[in-house]
């Protein structure tokens, strides 16, 4: 799969920010059934649409949690890898994924083109080179990690 080439995520937690109809949580943890799987979508349709996908494809390790991102405190603050794909919101997404991301964790965005410069340009952060989605003409992944010499938060 196009994303597990880029970061592995055998193994390891992750957090998919605004999971939707559950891209990518979703289909990489079908691909990687090791994968723990924090599905966050504010959404109740949505997350009840996740929770029968949960529940008929009888996937283990998997949480759906029905609350904004910025809303979660305490025992969810371990992820290795937080994805999300067009929430918007760059500032308070990299605030989050600082505090939320293990030493060494990853945060996967999936951008436009403009959004992919915008962000990779936000102090304290360390970011690979975007790489453009396949078959995609202005989607890219953005991955980066947060910079241990640079406690700085991301201005709004």
């Amino acid at each position: 799969m196009f994303f597990s080439c880029l970061i592995p995520v055998e193994n390891c937690r992750l957090a998919d920010l605004g999971s939707g109809a559950g891209f990518p949580g979703l289909a990489l943890k079908i691909v990687c059934p090791s994968l723990r799987l924090i599905l966050i979508e504010s959404n109740r349709k949505k997350c009840a649409f996740l929770l029968e996908v949960v529940r008929s494809l009888q996937l283990e390790e998997v949480e759906v949690l029905p609350i904004r991102f910025d809303q979660i405190r305490g025992t969810h603050n371990s992820a290795e890898i937080i994805t999300a794909r067009a929430v918007g919101q760059f500032a308070d997404i990299l605030r989050w994924a600082r505090a939320t991301l293990v030493r060494r964790g990853h945060l996967a965005l999936w951008l436009g083109g403009e959004d992919s410069t915008k962000v990779s340009s936000m102090p304290g952060w360390i970011w690979q080179p975007a790489v453009r989605i396949p078959e995609s003409q202005r989607r890219f992944v953005l991955i980066g990690r947060p910079n241990p010499e640079e406690n700085l938060q991301p201005s709004s």
